[in-house]
């Protein structure tokens, strides 16, 4: 039997803070699902673009499809399909199966937008106009039945 997998995407500029929620939820009896965080809306607005969105819906509940078949189900060229299937591959939020078809592994995938909206509201430092927002490297954790990736600056 397998268990269905829950994905929730945050958004928490104190990455050690992230990392700690991670460790206590890792101790916990219950599995408490996986998270995706974000330190900046520039790194979520950046990297989760409506097109990839598109593919992560396209791609839930279908089980595992090549590149080819998600972009002919999607309408997009298969160059860019295979990028956008490489980006959401580092986010964790797509995975390839053993015969290289693209899968999304989540049965339940939040969007925490509060904290997305909270963290929007910030001024951006000084210097940073609101489009200029630096870029964020992903940091992925993984604790017991847990699996935290940090996108941070």
């Amino acid at each position: 039997m397998t268990t269905r997998r829950a994905l929730t995407i945050t958004m928490t500029p104190d990455w050690r803070a992230a990392l700690r929620q991670a460790g206590k939820a890792g101790q916990a009896d219950r599995d408490q699902g996986e998270t995706l965080n974000f330190e900046c809306p520039g790194a979520f607005f950046g990297r989760l673009t409506e097109r990839r969105w598109a593919l992560v819906t396209a791609l839930q509940g279908q089980g595992a499809m090549a590149v080819r078949e998600l972009a002919r189900r999607a309408g997009r060229d298969a160059k860019r399909v295979y990028e956008d299937v490489r980006v959401l591959t580092e986010l964790g939020l797509v995975e390839r199966d053993d015969a290289g078809g693209v899968l999304c592994p989540f049965a339940d995938v939040r969007i925490d937008m509060f904290s997305i909206m909270r963290m929007s509201r910030h001024e951006p430092a000084p210097g940073l106009g609101r489009k200029e927002v630096p870029s964020c490297p992903l940091l992925v954790l993984a604790f017991g039945n847990v699996a935290t990736a940090i996108v941070a600056r």
